[in-house]
């Protein structure tokens, strides 16, 4: 099983035994492959995933970029990671072949992502969101790396992305985000399926969802965070989408005191990646059934 995904998926400010690989890995008994940060061009792009495809690909994203999803590109034009792929470049001519292939395989490493990000929440991000909690009032950085809002009183922050994503979102043509947004993910799966392989969807609901009756009303223009993610969820399931949905889930843990989510970090914590990975296994459980009998029928 291969997991293609954001920084959620490298595991950002978690440890390797608490990701979401780590964990499903060990509610499923299956090996999982950690394939981030990448998207499915990215995916189509790797040729060992041609010559040894998975037998099912999740697509893990966080809700505030899914309006991003890129629609796939004819197979001439993909192409690997940028970052990977310009690596590669950069050393090509002055290293051995071996040396490039291995600075190029490090560089796609999930470790190398988690701790990246770990070291820019640490040195630059923290240190902001520390002298918010200080203030007692609402506190805005908009000049940041992470621009946000904290509510000192509730000690957590919430990012301008997110809030932003939802004006834009209920202010915009909800339709035509919906439209755009199933069109793509159905192209997904038609592409993996025929391609004999099977595709589940799992959104991550945005943090400032959870946790939205803690954002302080100077910095939304409602009381309620946005229908785009049921929504969505609705249409993927009509159109025979295998979805997993998290929302309920999350709610329900935070309710009985398990925050499923870092109050100082945009990321999942370790409790809702292990949630996420209880769910994403219920919903593997007959693929699981199904890919055995697939393999003794033939």
């Amino acid at each position: 099983m291969v997991l293609v995904g954001d920084s959620n998926v490298a595991g950002a400010s978690l440890t390797q035994d608490d990701t979401l690989a780590e964990a499903l890995a060990r509610a499923t008994g299956q090996r999982v492959y950690a394939y981030s940060p990448a998207d499915m061009n990215d995916f189509f792009a790797e040729e060992r995933f041609t010559a040894g495809p998975p037998a099912t690909v999740v697509l893990v994203n966080v809700e505030r970029t899914l309006y991003t999803l890129e629609a796939l590109r004819p197979a001439p034009e993909r192409s690997p990671r940028q970052l990977a792929g310009l690596v590669t470049r950069v050393y090509e001519g002055l290293m051995p072949t071996a040396w490039t292939i291995a600075v190029d395989r490090i560089w796609k490493k999930p470790w190398l992502t988690r701790y990246t990000i770990r070291i820019a929440r640490d040195a630059l991000f923290l240190p902001l969101l520390h002298a918010a909690m200080r203030q007692p009032r609402l506190w805005q950085v908009q000049d940041a790396i992470f621009p946000f809002v904290a509510n000192p009183s509730e000690r957590i922050m919430f990012t301008e992305d997110a809030l932003r994503w939802a004006r834009a979102y209920r202010n915009g043509d909800q339709e035509a985000i919906l439209q755009g947004v199933v069109q793509v993910i159905v192209a997904y799966r038609d592409a993996l399926e025929a391609r004999g392989m099977r595709f589940v969807f799992m959104p991550i609901p945005d943090r400032e969802r959870i946790y939205w009756d803690l954002i302080p009303p100077q910095a939304t223009d409602a009381a309620d965070p946005p229908d785009f993610l049921p929504r969505l969820i609705s249409r993927l399931n009509a159109a025979g989408i295998k979805v997993v949905e998290l929302q309920a889930m999350f709610q329900r843990a935070r309710a009985a005191g398990r925050q499923p989510y870092h109050l100082d970090d945009t990321h999942w914590n370790a409790t809702g990646a292990a949630l996420a990975a209880d769910r994403l296994a219920e919903v593997m459980r007959p693929a699981r059934i199904s890919a055995k009998e697939r393999v003794t029928s033939h």
